[in-house]
């Protein structure tokens, strides 16, 4: 059984797998993330969420954040569930700090949609392996991901990005007031990690499986 995180294996563990039968093969990311060039003329704004608008994600929480910090400016892009999306809509008619784009597909142009935000935060109430968080980490991003087990395999806190309680927004608010200016150590330690999700590298490891 292929898994495609390390928090998993335990569970597959108690329904009766053996050990080693499970073989751990995250997702890559695309040599992109590594060599595109930064575009220094594109205008910085402050924080990203980028990923399907479902409740999954718990956007909620994020507009209760950017309501603490009106200063702040935040960017929702991606597909929306229609009703979830109206929802979403009514939570930010007051909040001049928030926006809705549309989703991005091509590659270049969600790397350059990255690159243009200071803060990437995923709020989410469940994540499996989320790809996007290392993305981010791939650009030097500041990275806040709720403490999804998927989030806390990725992020050491407080080493190469933030964790925060499920569903605190004052804890969401806090981590991005202070870190809004930039973090360097943060920034390359997200950088050295997602360095080991590279596809070259997980093409290597799946090579070594099958010898």
């Amino acid at each position: 059984i292929i898994t495609i995180t390390k928090w998993e294996m335990p569970y597959l563990e108690k329904l009766g797998v053996k050990k080693d039968k499970i073989i751990y093969l995250p997702n890559g990311l695309p040599e992109e993330f590594f060599k595109q060039k930064k575009e220094k003329t594109r205008k910085r704004k402050d924080v990203l969420f980028l990923g399907r608008i479902s409740p999954v994600k718990n956007l909620e929480v994020l507009i209760e954040a950017a309501k603490l910090i009106p200063n702040i400016n935040f960017s929702i892009v991606g597909p929306g569930e229609k009703n979830y999306l109206e929802k979403i809509n009514i939570l930010i008619k007051d909040l001049k700090n928030v926006n809705f784009y549309p989703p991005v597909y091509d590659l270049k142009e969600k790397i350059r949609l990255i690159d243009e935000h200071k803060i990437f935060v995923l709020p989410s109430k469940r994540e499996a392996m989320p790809q996007v968080l290392l993305e981010a980490m791939a650009r030097g991003k500041i990275v806040i991901s709720s403490d999804t087990e998927g989030g806390k395999e990725i992020i050491k806190n407080g080493k190469n990005g933030f964790l925060f309680k499920m569903g605190d927004a004052h804890q969401l608010a806090n981590l991005i007031k202070n870190n809004i200016k930039g973090n360097e150590e943060i920034e390359k330690q997200a950088e050295i990690e997602s360095k080991k999700y590279s596809w070259g590298k997980i093409i290597k490891r799946y090579t070594f499986l099958n010898k």
